[in-house]
């Protein structure tokens, strides 16, 4: 059967968590009825949704799925986004924001892509897709600022240095963790950092994933990280995991260094506006997984760096915008839409 028109506000996600103390495992259920409406339709879709499919990487991979069949099905004729779902939703918190839109069958070009932010309109004529992206950039400038970063000769993802989740095979949960680790160090053992801080200590014959950098430094950083509609600091604070340490899937570390030096230059280095602002294009929920990091550059951390990692991070990142070219207006959003960390 088809419908000529499909008009809705999908049920958004479901939770499928046995546990209290993973209440964030959810199923998204929205793009499954986008796809279906879009099936279902002989000629118009319009529904509103959540926004974080532009770029996020649900656990069940049901947003990288939606981006496909858009791409290769795509006739979005016109976008509503809300950065902020408040101004749809008042009642709710719904990250990464909401968005509707106007799917026509009939229809093949430009969509009129059309960012609301505290009751102002602007509107772009642009494709949905850039030729050389898989996600959806919600504003033209952070693809020119995107594109001058990833045209550069030498970029390398600083995501092909990112571990994944559990990436030591060591699952947070408070028994678990308790089971195989102790609060005070004991012979060979080895320190194991938890999340709120918490250090502990373990065995290594408890560590099942990525042995090998467990005697090589790196940097730790919280797989939450607050609320993209909010937080000005997009990712939390990154700390040195020196030799002979590993993490809970609380935290996931970056980097494989032979020497601290490396290690405290990339904390420094995540501590910059310019990269945060690279990150938030691709974060559309509080937690932090380590495709967001796949068009931050990977920079050289060691003392043959063209970058001083001595100077201060506001002069980093100077550096950093002079290296790629940045123009004053996209300096300026980067600083005005960051807030600093030293």
């Amino acid at each position: 059967m088809k419908f000529d028109y499909v008009i809705g506000n999908p049920p958004y996600q479901e939770s499928i968590s046995d546990s209290s103390s993973n209440k964030s495992l959810s199923k998204q259920l929205f793009p499954i009825f986008m796809k279906a409406a879009i099936e279902t339709s002989a000629e118009k879709v319009a529904m509103i949704t959540p926004s974080r499919w532009f770029a996020g990487d649900a656990q069940d991979k049901s947003f990288l799925k939606l981006r496909e069949y858009i791409h290769d099905n795509n006739h979005m004729r016109v976008m509503y986004n809300y950065k902020n779902g408040k101004e749809v939703f008042p009642n709710a918190e719904i990250k990464g924001g909401v968005n509707y839109f106007l799917y026509d069958k009939c229809y093949e070009g430009k969509v009129k892509f059309v960012n609301v932010e505290a009751g102002y309109e602007k509107v772009e004529i642009r494709n949905l897709f850039e030729d050389d992206l898989d996600i959806i950039i919600s504003d033209q400038i952070n693809y020119e600022i995107l594109k001058k970063v990833k045209d550069d000769k030498d970029f390398i993802s600083l995501y092909t240095i990112t571990k994944g989740r559990n990436a030591f095979g060591v699952i947070g949960k408070k028994d678990v963790v308790e089971s195989i680790s102790y609060t005070e160090r004991k012979d060979d053992a080895i320190e194991l950092r938890c999340m709120a801080d918490e250090i502990r200590w373990t065995k290594r014959e408890f560590i099942t994933k990525n042995v090998d950098l467990i005697d090589k430094y790196k940097v730790y950083i919280s797989k939450s990280a607050g609320n993209p509609n909010k937080d000005r600091k997009v990712i939390g604070i990154p700390y040195v995991g020196g030799i002979g340490s590993v993490c809970t899937d609380s935290l996931f570390p970056i980097g494989s260094f032979e020497t601290e030096i490396e290690a405290i230059n990339l904390a420094k280095y995540m501590k910059t506006k310019f990269l945060r602002y690279l990150v938030s294009i691709v974060k559309m929920s509080q937690n932090v997984t380590q495709i967001v990091y796949k068009f931050v550059p990977l920079q050289d951390f060691t003392s043959k760096s063209d970058i001083d990692w001595n100077l201060s991070i506001s002069e980093i990142d100077k550096i950093l915008y002079a290296k790629y070219n940045l123009l004053a207006n996209e300096i300026e959003l980067i600083e005005s839409s960051i807030e600093g960390v030293e």
